[in-house]
């Protein structure tokens, strides 16, 4: 087995510049990947957040999260916020409602 290295003499202010230009790289990579999964046409209007939803459902976060396991009402994650579309809060406030 035969490696070739070649030995590059370069500054450390261009060794610090090249290492940064990497890590933003892949920093952009990783921000696109966590990007919300919410659509941009659906605003945050249209959305509550857990403590939004405990006080209009009288639960406790625990049964939120129990609900969200056993999909009686399920959360949508924006980064590492958790959030319940209106829609779905209201319609299990009021059964009556549901087709």
């Amino acid at each position: 087995m035969s490696y070739n290295v070649n030995i590059v003499n370069v500054s450390l202010d261009e060794m610090s510049s090249v290492i940064r230009n990497i890590l933003a790289e892949e920093l952009k990579k990783v921000g696109e990947y966590l990007k919300p999964e919410i659509k941009e046409d659906e605003g945050l209007e249209q959305y509550l957040t857990r403590k939004q939803v405990c006080k209009i459902l009288d639960v406790s976060t625990t049964t939120l999260f129990l609900w969200n396991k056993s999909k009686i009402l399920v959360n949508h994650k924006v980064r590492r916020r958790v959030y319940y579309k209106k829609e779905d809060v209201f319609n299990l406030h009021n059964p009556k409602n549901l087709a």
